[in-house]
């Protein structure tokens, strides 16, 4: 409890905000390699632009406000096949936890409960 104190105070400290920035400084030098980044200004007065652009280089932008990464914009496609590798990544990582919690049933039960939900 006391360190997320310190956390919230240290928000404040000049410093502490200094080092923040450095820390999203490294993190847009290594996107810029691998992504297109642009200023939100730069979506407010390209936004078609930027969208039709997004569309044929399905590329993810990375939204700059104040010189620090805001969000991403993205393709709609490319947003729902994430989410889909999302869901699928938590079922694997559900069913893991369940075998190394010794949450197992033979397949004969796995089958007759199986056979109760489906009908």
């Amino acid at each position: 409890m006391i360190s997320n104190i310190r956390m919230v105070q240290s928000i404040y400290d000049p410093l502490f905000q200094y080092q923040i920035a450095w820390q999203y400084r490294d993190v847009v030098c290594q996107y810029e390699s691998a992504m297109r980044v642009e200023s939100v200004t730069s979506l407010q007065q390209q936004a078609s632009k930027m969208l039709a652009e997004l569309h044929e280089h399905q590329e993810p932008i990375l939204l700059m406000e104040h010189g620090m990464p805001a969000a991403y914009l993205v393709d709609v496609a490319d947003y729902e096949r994430t989410q889909l590798r999302i869901q699928l990544l938590e079922g694997i990582l559900s069913g893991e936890a369940d075998i190394r919690d010794g949450k197992l049933f033979p397949q004969s039960v796995a089958k007759e409960k199986m056979q109760r939900w489906l009908k």
